[in-house]
């Protein structure tokens, strides 16, 4: 992966955040007048102030509907952004100006599939011998370590499951492969990064994770991101806080939806763009 850290540090989670403290005002000696006011467009959720105009510096939330002063704009990568006060921007997409109507992403809900039904494994039998009391052999068809045999292919079911299960989410997750980032989106034409992994769980497996990052954190174990096998969720940023997530795919690697004007791609882990934690769902 290259140091392509400024268009990798933003995703749905973001904009789901609840309980942040929101813009608090603006620091006139510091910006111009305002030019115009605009409304945030996004409402599912609160929407990142950011710092600088890269997706590297979260600074402060809005909430929707809310009324933000416009100071200024530019362009950077394609994207327009404004800026809301003191270093403070928001991309043109989360914002609603007097002559635009509000562009709020559509909720579209995965169709959920009933997982396919495991089939049981016989039971193993094991034949023993004895000497009765004449040194007669006596072959005892009894289940003699039943238990035992059972609990060991029980164990090497659960197993063989589980990464028939990550195979499947992976399999799905990588015919996402091209489709574009829009914030908001679950699919099947397009998707942010909460969208993907809702979408993929719930399609190869029937299994509800939650719609965007932070009920995701909870669909399963927390573990350290060296932990991580294929099928686990990453996440970045704090728990409860969490901007990113992806699908660990193994070797270091993983998929995702990164951010406006990129589609669904696989990426590496890397020091200039490192995961928090994972989680494993499976």
């Amino acid at each position: 992966m290259t140091h392509n850290k400024t268009l990798m540090t933003v995703s749905a989670g973001i904009a789901g955040l609840a309980g942040i403290a929101l813009v608090n005002g603006h620091d006139n000696s510091k910006v111009q007048a305002a030019t115009q006011t605009a409304t945030v467009n996004y409402s599912q959720g609160t929407t990142t102030v950011w710092g600088s105009a890269d997706f590297t510096q979260p600074k402060s939330y809005v909430s929707y509907q809310q009324t933000v002063d416009i100071y200024g704009s530019k362009q950077v990568g394609g994207t327009t952004w404004y800026l809301v006060g003191d270093n403070s921007w928001i991309p043109e997409i989360y914002l609603s100006f007097d002559n635009q109507t509000q562009n709020t992403p559509t909720d579209t809900t995965a169709v959920e599939q009933a997982p396919a039904e495991e089939t049981p494994v016989a039971d193993q039998n094991t034949a023993t011998d004895a000497t009765d009391n004449g040194g007669n052999v006596v072959t005892d068809t009894t289940n003699v370590s039943d238990t035992t045999t059972n609990e060991t292919t029980e164990n090497t079911n659960v197993t063989n499951t589980d990464l028939n299960k990550a195979a499947a989410v992976i399999a799905l997750a990588k015919e996402q492969l091209g489709k574009p980032y829009v914030w908001g989106g679950k699919g099947p034409s397009s998707f942010d990064c909460s969208g993907l992994m809702h979408y993929v769980f719930a399609n190869a497996l029937g299994l509800e994770i939650g719609g965007w990052t932070v009920p995701q954190e909870s669909a399963g174990t927390q573990i350290s991101v060296s932990q991580a096998q294929p099928g686990d969720l990453i996440f970045w940023g704090s728990r409860g806080a969490t901007y990113h997530v992806a699908l660990y795919l193994g070797n270091n690697q993983y998929i995702d939806a990164p951010v406006p004007g990129r589609s669904v791609e696989i990426a590496s882990i890397s020091q200039y763009f490192m995961p928090s934690f994972a989680v494993r769902v499976l």
